[in-house]
């Protein structure tokens, strides 16, 4: 994306600049989604370093796989983005229980 520049600016009929009220006109709607799946990714990812960044005698997560963990809850999080959480409780919560399996079997 590049810097808005003067000629970029709404004109009205006439050509006059439009007033910059800092809303959106009324044909365009809001966009509805809930949370990014890569912000979800980097929320969990920010826990997981958190946990590396313990003394080793209280965990035992280092900084390869603080990586593996965050990888694996974005892919758990990817197989479940459709479920219907209230439904499906027990089918999501048993596919949460992987990545922590992958990584520690």
């Amino acid at each position: 994306s590049r810097k808005m520049e003067e000629t970029d600016w709404p004109r009205t009929k006439g050509g006059a600049k439009k007033n910059d009220t800092g809303r959106l006109p009324i044909h365009i709607k809001p966009k509805l989604f809930k949370a990014d799946p890569n912000h979800r990714k980097k929320v969990a990812g920010k826990m997981f370093y958190e946990l590396e960044k313990r003394q080793k005698n209280t965990s035992k997560v280092d900084e390869a796989l603080a990586l593996q963990l965050k990888d694996y809850w974005s892919v758990y999080l990817k197989q479940v983005r459709f479920k219907n959480w209230s439904k499906d409780k027990k089918e999501v919560m048993r596919k949460s229980k992987f990545p922590l399996e992958h990584c520690f079997d």
